[in-house]
């Protein structure tokens, strides 16, 4: 029955494996920084100078627009999604901090070995008990 949990478990864990990590970790947030770091049909964390965070699907990045979709849930819990359109140099100004989701590879490893050695070290620690 413990092993089946394990099991169930081991997707959710997995999904984890993809945090978000800062585009812009010296350098100050510019308009053609944002131009060359977006990239089309990628969801960005945004975090704004007012401390509002927002969820960025961008669509599309040209010269000097910005364009996607803002998603967010709303009080039951609904995704909606809002078009979103504006100047890289307004986001610029307004964005503190803007993130990227990215696989991190020993997040992943660490994920699916712990469950597996502690799988191990139960099986291993019971072999020879009886009740």
């Amino acid at each position: 029955m413990k092993s089946l949990m394990f099991i169930f478990l081991l997707p959710l864990c997995l999904s984890s494996c993809f945090p978000y990590q800062s585009i812009s970790k010296r350098e100050m947030l510019s308009a053609e920084n944002i131009r060359e770091k977006l990239k089309p049909m990628t969801i960005h964390w945004i975090e704004l100078k007012t401390g509002q965070e927002i969820k960025l699907l961008v669509t599309n990045v040209d010269s000097t627009y910005i364009y996607g979709e803002i998603h967010e849930k709303d009080s039951y819990g609904f995704l909606v999604k809002y078009p979103y359109e504006d100047k890289l140099e307004n986001l610029a100004k307004n964005a503190s901090k803007i993130s990227v989701r990215k696989f991190n590879p020993y997040l992943t490893a660490g994920i699916v070995l712990f469950p597996v050695i502690i799988v191990i070290l139960y099986v291993n620690a019971g072999a020879g008990f009886t009740y």
